[in-house]
């Protein structure tokens, strides 16, 4: 897909990747609002749970040098709570954006990690999940809360701007962060993830998946059930992404939990 410009924001598509460069300083929103922001941003791109991603490499502008970021496992405090990180690789910063109480970052590492060879990789747990503090409220799970956590993040290991990466709800948190906060981003990657979500792509979806549609609105009972403990809250969550949301994603459901073993290995989800 070929470059476009819009009021100083760029898309473009690189080796099977959306990328958005933000280029128009002093801008705090890209034009025409949120609305046209989420139409512009995020094309979905070809990715299978990031079985391809060594052969894929995001395009990061080179002026930009790794500031000095030591590799390894690291707890800080974001937002009052006590937040575990990891930084890996070498070369350009580029943050993750990890999905909201979806995967820990070693369920994202084990997906983004062939990017260490050139990039350095700052991944960091959710709230209540991997090492991270447990939530309190409801709230902790949500996107905002996983915005907020990326921007307390970049802002105490010193960046005053950075690349950034997300996939599924990640990048869909991250076209938010986009709107909200464009300065704070020299360029985006979204992978596998839509810029809107009408009503009628919702009726498709429930037509072609049936059962899955089933599954999710159990899933929806279980998760609002007031005595549900946060960790069993955790174990039917990844019970739905793990036998039933990921294997959609292949074109061969026969080979998912093949393919899915081989991707995530012994990662703690």
């Amino acid at each position: 897909m070929g470059a476009r410009a819009r009021g100083g924001f760029y898309i473009g598509g690189y080796n099977g990747w959306d990328a958005w460069s933000f280029a128009a300083p002093g801008k705090r929103s890209p034009p025409g609002g949120r609305e046209e922001t989420m139409k512009l941003a995020a094309v979905p791109a070809t990715l299978t749970l990031g079985l391809t991603l060594g052969a894929c490499t995001p395009q990061v502008p080179e002026r930009e040098e790794a500031p000095g970021l030591t590799n390894g496992s690291f707890t800080a405090t974001l937002n009052g709570f006590q937040i575990h990180y990891e930084v890996h690789g070498r070369g350009p910063v580029l943050m993750t954006v990890p999905n909201s109480w979806g995967l820990s970052l070693q369920g994202l590492r084990a997906m983004y990690q062939p990017l260490e060879q050139r990039l350095t990789l700052v991944y960091f747990d959710p709230r209540g999940m991997g090492g991270s503090e447990a939530v309190r409220e409801d709230s902790d799970r949500g996107m905002a809360a996983v915005r907020g956590d990326f921007q307390a993040l970049r802002a105490h290991l010193g960046l005053e701007t950075v690349n950034a990466i997300g996939w599924s709800n990640g990048a869909a948190n991250l076209i938010f962060l986009a709107h909200e906060q464009p300065e704070s981003l020299s360029s985006a990657i979204f992978v596998h993830q839509g810029a809107s979500f009408t009503q009628e792509d919702a009726k498709d979806v429930a037509t072609a998946n049936p059962e899955l549609v089933a599954v999710f609105g159990a899933y929806a009972q279980q998760m609002a059930d007031p005595d549900l403990s946060a960790d069993e809250k955790m174990a039917v969550h990844m019970t739905v992404w793990l036998e039933d949301y990921f294997p959609l994603l292949f074109a061969e459901r026969d080979s998912a939990q093949d393919a899915l073993s081989r991707l995530f290995g012994e990662a703690e989800l």
